[in-house]
């Protein structure tokens, strides 16, 4: 095992698409069967490429090889990872939740990125708007659903989702903001003060205030 390679840096991680528990037990296997015939890809001692093979080789003490790559900076580093990741048989889900992480990493950074990536991308708008709001609005469970269904280029599932977070979204209260003097507030609360004396005169039967705040809705 090569010493000095560092950690990976968690966002260099994000970059990459995750393998299945399946698939990843499988790799498992491959290397104490055969060792690790694939080097890690590293940039000063970073991995950019080959977490998986690290993480196995780490745990099993199994030997490994590294490849160096050189890149003027880290945004050059990031275009090679995400270049890599699109190359290897990903459907267009997966490939927009590439672009998405990457997404957090372009203030600042060199535009060219995404003019570089363009190419590698060609993902319909629909589908970048659907894994948007799945990543941004789906439960924990919904997640896990999409990951296996993103492997598995499962649109059934994926639509299935995307249409339970708009399900929901579309049960949730709507308000507006209405704005009101002094005038109107101590009104309301007069109306809604007589309104309670009326309740106590009938032994405290139960009623209905909804309609006085008709206003906020």
């Amino acid at each position: 095992m090569v010493e000095g390679i560092t950690e990976l840096k968690a966002c260099y991680r994000r970059f990459t698409i995750p393998l299945l528990e399946g698939n990843l037990q499988m790799l498992e296997d491959s290397i104490k069967e055969e060792g690790c015939r694939e080097p890690i890809i590293v940039w000063k001692d970073i991995i950019i490429d080959g977490h998986n093979r690290y993480d196995i080789c780490k745990k099993l003490y199994i030997p490994f090889n590294t490849l160096s790559k050189e890149f003027s900076n880290e945004a050059e580093a990031i275009v090679w990872i995400i270049k890599n990741q699109l190359m290897k048989n990903s459907n267009e889900y997966q490939r927009v939740l590439l672009i998405l992480e990457l997404e957090n990493f372009i203030t600042g950074m060199d535009k060219r990125i995404l003019e570089e990536l363009a190419e590698y991308v060609d993902v319909p708008y629909e589908i970048m708007i659907k894994v948007d709001k799945i990543d941004k609005k789906a439960t924990k469970k919904q997640k896990k659903r999409f990951e296996i269904a993103c492997h598995s280029n499962d649109d059934n599932t994926i639509n299935q989702i995307y249409n339970e977070i708009l399900e929901k979204e579309k049960k949730k209260p709507t308000y507006r903001y209405v704005e009101m003097d002094w005038d109107d507030i101590i009104t309301e609360y007069e109306v809604l003060k007589s309104l309670k004396q009326d309740n106590k005169d009938q032994n405290n039967k139960e009623r209905d205030f909804s309609d006085l705040f008709s206003w906020l809705i």
